[in-house]
């Protein structure tokens, strides 16, 4: 944690440092708080990472919320429609859609 914390502290404007952050609490399985560090790299600038919306996506899949995995499944798509992972993405929001809703 600590040295993410630096990175932030160094590069204040970039999403990475939070997206790794995110990612770590993530493997702690610390869902909640992964998602709060994922939305803080969302706000800032982040066209070069375009796992930043799948790893959303997996975080509220953990969080048993189906409409904002959906939602994040959804703008990677209209981001980045000819990402390599594409087609598997529109697989898994085509399952999320036809899944009952809690």
């Amino acid at each position: 944690q600590a040295l993410s914390e630096r990175w932030k502290s160094a590069q204040p404007k970039d999403a990475a440092p939070h997206l790794y952050a995110a990612v770590a609490l993530y493997e702690g399985g610390q869902y909640s708080l992964a998602v709060e560090e994922g939305l803080i790299a969302a706000q800032l600038p982040h066209d070069h990472l375009p796992d930043l919306n799948l790893f959303l996506a997996n975080c509220y899949n953990k969080l048993r919320n189906p409409q904002a995995a959906a939602h994040q499944l959804r703008d990677f798509l209209e981001r980045w429609p000819n990402h390599p992972a594409a087609s598997q993405v529109r697989v898994s929001l085509e399952t999320l859609e036809r899944s009952p809703q809690p």
